[in-house]
This record gives structure tokens, sequence and C-alpha cells, in this order.
């Protein structure tokens, strides 16, 4: 899995504060370094960043497939991004034309969702899996 180098620094910066520091702890835990509950960071982290944005929708999947539309220089770039073993799934459900206005909405609410997710990050006390902070 690729990791982007702000996403990058964003984790490292995270690690910095964690103290879940074992290279089996989770990125996301609760208050004793078990998982996280997933209502739990949907209220404390999504909802929030959801409304900031003034998005109807914001989970996972919704962060996924725009990720995956937006990057989809080719096909199998896309195929590899998302782990899919066969190309029809990334088709089936990647594949659409993105109009330029769209791309740059796209653009735009990314700058938005770093920016917020930075406010939120210092707000909450969460851990992330320190194993994906080594130096490589």
């Amino acid at each position: 899995m690729t990791i982007p180098p702000a996403t990058r620094d964003a984790i490292l910066r995270w690690c910095k504060a964690s103290k879940f520091t074992a290279p089996n702890d989770m990125i996301l835990s609760d208050a004793v370094g078990g998982p996280m509950d997933s209502h739990n960071f949907n209220n404390r982290v999504m909802a929030p960043l959801r409304d900031k944005l003034k998005l109807p929708v914001l989970t996972f999947q919704v962060l996924r497939r725009s990720h995956a539309t937006r990057n989809q220089a080719t096909l199998k770039d896309a195929q590899a991004h998302l782990g899919h073993k066969q190309i029809t799934t990334t088709l089936g459900l990647y594949a659409q034309e993105v109009p330029a206005p769209a791309k740059a909405m796209v653009e735009a609410d990314e700058t938005a969702i770093l920016s917020a997710s930075e406010l939120i990050a210092r707000k909450c006390n969460r851990s992330f899996y320190v194993s994906c902070c080594k130096k490589r």
C-alpha cells in the first residue's frame, strides 16, 4: 500500500503524540490500546469532519471511492491501489468519466479535509499503528 507523503507526515506526527508505540499497536485505538469502536470513531471524528465540510455523507467507503475515482490515471494503477484481483471489479465500480469541474471540487475538498483533519487530530487522543511510522 502506498502512503502519500502528506499522510505519512501526519501519521508520524500522530505517532509522536501516541502512548501506544509497540509495533502491533493499532492506528485507531480506545483509551487502553484496544480497537476503537467504529461508532465512536464516526461520532468523534467523521461526523464533525462531515459537518465542517458540509457533506451529506462521509464514510471510509466514500473516501475510498473518491480517491479511486480521482486517481485513475490508468485502470491498472487504480486496480493495484485498490487491491482488486480482477480488473473487472475496478471497471465495474470505479471507472467513470469525471468532468473537470468535479475534479476541481474534489481537489478543493481534499484541501479542506486535510486542514480540518489536522484540527480534529490535535483535539483527539487516539493512537496510530506505530509500525507504519518506522523510517524506511
